[in-house]
């Protein structure tokens, strides 16, 4: 077969030609006529799949399998209607519907059914593994596309899903599990392919888990995931310059009535940094509704975390009594992206961001934990971004070293702790930012408390504390203009 897809229907099949209408088997045989079919069955049946055009190849039997279709003739007077059932690998795969010339309908019913069976054609693609068991509805309907419709090359498809489960989801690299998910729910589920839109009643995200990293090198996990395509060969890359590119097609429009995530964590690491950032955010829940891609309304928001630190090469999460806590309610608009709302954050462990602070900062921030309590709003637009935070911060349990030396007789001093406090207190704070305007940040009411700062005059006659913040020529990894004393 030349490494087609072979199908094969192996072992006992029954027709049957009895149409009550005219009497029985008998009269029937001698009276039907050949494109007319009353009833047809298959039992004990087997299917056999074998796909040698991918690697590795595609392998799938199916047993058990039944099927009843009746009232079949050409030219269609009725829709001819079918039902079955067979078993592939351990799960149950139920169907029914029924089909014309000009559309068709079926509704699928998956009990258990494994992803690993579509493994040898997501290996094309993907390079983990990706394991579960679906289980729920699936529709499928057809009318076929008449006029304009049929020129443009419409499909007339329509997808349907829902009561719909994925359980035990994972993406599995060897041993190692990449990304899991303890169940997907889905809830009215209806996608035109002609239209281009997506529409889901409720999304139901329970235990959420995944470890988004940077490696050094830049490139994130997903980047290493997909594989790359094949190249293209010489002659067929002439051709497709030669030929005028299609036009390009709508962009998909998605709308979610409701989407919850439940006990989700994830693990980031970003390597790519001077000093590597990470951190354990747990307990992860998010409420949306009437979400959409192009949506303009602001729709209500909620989401709300435990925040750690990860310490060290093994990556080990700081005590869970010391993880801080971030809950933000509010609304949200996706088109263009804009958000306002009440935000109540504590113990967030700044010090876990440090490496992104490095090119900016000629300090190590060894520990600090911020909080906040007030109400953010923050929108983006053509011109820029406007941010708008007004309520009470703090940042507690402080310690910073030194970690740049401004002249040659400084150099003793990197490493050194240069910054520590308590807390610092910012009540009554108001900070406002906006496209080619000024910042704008006032502060009611500053504490302090237990404050610790080395200070040191070098020969320049410069201190210290002023040189924490790299200049411009620093952060571009050029050599700084040397400094002058002093007249």
């Amino acid at each position: 077969f030349d490494g087609a897809p072979t199908l094969l229907i192996l072992d006992e099949a029954w027709l049957f030609l009895d149409d009550p209408a005219r009497g029985g088997v008998d009269e029937v045989q001698t009276t039907v006529r050949a494109h007319a079919v009353a009833q047809a069955a298959v039992r004990k049946g087997q299917v056999r799949w074998s796909d040698q055009s991918t690697r590795p190849a595609a392998a799938l039997e199916a047993t058990d399998l039944t099927l009843d279709v009746a009232d079949v003739a050409y030219p269609f007077k009725a829709p001819l209607t079918f039902t079955g059932a067979l078993g592939v690998q351990g799960s149950t795969l139920a169907f029914k519907g029924q089909a014309t010339d000009r559309a068709a309908e079926v509704r699928l019913t998956a009990q258990a059914l494994a992803l690993q069976l579509a493994a040898p054609y997501l290996a094309q693609t993907l390079e983990p593994v990706l394991t579960g068991l679906v289980s729920g509805e699936l529709a499928l309907q057809w009318q076929a596309p008449a006029g304009d419709a049929a020129k443009a090359g419409a499909t007339g498809i329509t997808l349907g899903a829902g009561p719909l489960a994925l359980e035990q989801l994972s993406l599995q690299q060897g041993k190692t599990a990449l990304a899991s998910v303890g169940k997907l729910a889905l809830d009215g589920l209806k996608l035109n392919l002609d239209t281009r839109t997506v529409d889901i009643e409720r999304l139901g995200i329970t235990q959420p888990k995944a470890t988004v990293e940077r490696a050094a090198d830049g490139l994130w996990m997903a980047e290493r995931w997909l594989k790359s395509a094949p190249a293209a060969s010489p002659s067929s890359a002439t051709t497709a310059q030669a030929s005028a590119p299609p036009p390009a097609a709508p962009a998909w429009r998605v709308r979610l009535g409701e989407l919850a995530v439940d006990e989700g964590s994830m693990a980031f690491a970003d390597r790519a940094q001077p000093r590597p950032v990470a951190l354990n955010l747990s307990a992860l829940s998010l409420q949306a509704r009437n979400l959409a891609l192009d949506g303009g309304k602001p729709e209500a928001f909620q989401l709300s975390a435990r925040v750690a630190a990860r310490r060290g090469n093994a990556g080990l999460v700081e005590s869970r009594g010391n993880a801080g806590k971030l809950d933000y309610r509010g609304t949200l608009t996706p088109q263009p992206f804009a958000t306002q709302g009440r935000l109540e954050a504590s113990r967030l462990p700044l010090h876990a961001l440090d490496g992104y602070l490095a090119d900016r900062f000629a300090i190590e921030l060894l520990h600090a934990e911020a909080g906040f309590r007030g109400q953010v709003a923050m929108a983006q637009s053509a011109r820029g971004t406007t941010l708008r935070v007004s309520g009470d911060a703090a940042i507690d349990e402080l310690r910073a070293n030194s970690t740049a030396a401004a002249t040659p007789k400084t150099a003793d001093q990197v490493g050194e702790e240069l910054l520590a406090w308590k807390s610092l207190g910012l009540r009554g704070l108001s900070v406002a930012l906006a496209p080619d305007t000024a910042p704008r940040v006032e502060v009611k009411e500053t504490s302090l408390a237990d404050f610790f700062a080395r200070i040191t005059i070098n020969e320049n006659g410069r201190i210290n504390l002023s040189d924490i913040a790299k200049s411009p020529a620093q952060v571009n990894n050029t050599p700084p203009a040397a400094d002058t004393a002093p007249a």
